[in-house]
């Protein structure tokens, strides 16, 4: 087998091969060097490469708003294929109802929350997953003003 090298100067403990074409099969071997000398290549087990993935989130680790607020949380998302989308409050699954709008639309998610009461403050987490893995984030809202008592 030839070997191509990948990269010759790492200097951290995990690295990030680029250009490899998705569905492809690979190999990859590293060795070591220190002041002491080079180590016998180690080889990898064959690999297949994915398509690469992002979730870049256009929100705050924190959100603080009145109560009857409406607020908008975003996400971009890309990957390929597409990731599927799930929004949970508190770990639990958020679906649309009444006040809450969910929506995807080409690379942007979106939670939509009209009128937003105290009730609703708590972690909200966007989950992206597709074969190539899965990523998170998490914004927490507080929802300031008094809780109104219906009787």
């Amino acid at each position: 087998m030839d070997w191509v090298t990948a990269l010759s100067s790492v200097t951290k403990t995990s690295c990030r091969i680029g250009k490899l074409i998705p569905g492809e099969e690979y190999m990859f071997r590293v060795r070591a060097e220190n002041r002491f000398g080079i180590s016998e290549p180690l080889a990898s087990g064959k690999m297949i490469a994915r398509y690469p993935f992002e979730l870049d989130l256009s929100m705050q680790s924190q959100l603080t708003v009145k109560a009857g607020t409406n607020v908008r949380l975003e996400a971009n998302v890309y990957g390929k294929p597409m990731p599927a989308i799930t929004w949970k409050k508190e770990g639990e699954v958020l679906k649309p109802s009444e006040g809450v709008k969910i929506t995807t639309q080409r690379n942007l998610a979106t939670v939509e929350l009209f009128s937003v009461n105290r009730k609703q403050t708590g972690d909200y987490t966007i989950t992206a997953e597709n074969a190539s893995g899965s990523k998170s984030a998490t914004i927490r809202l507080k929802v300031l003003g008094k809780l109104k008592t219906v009787y």
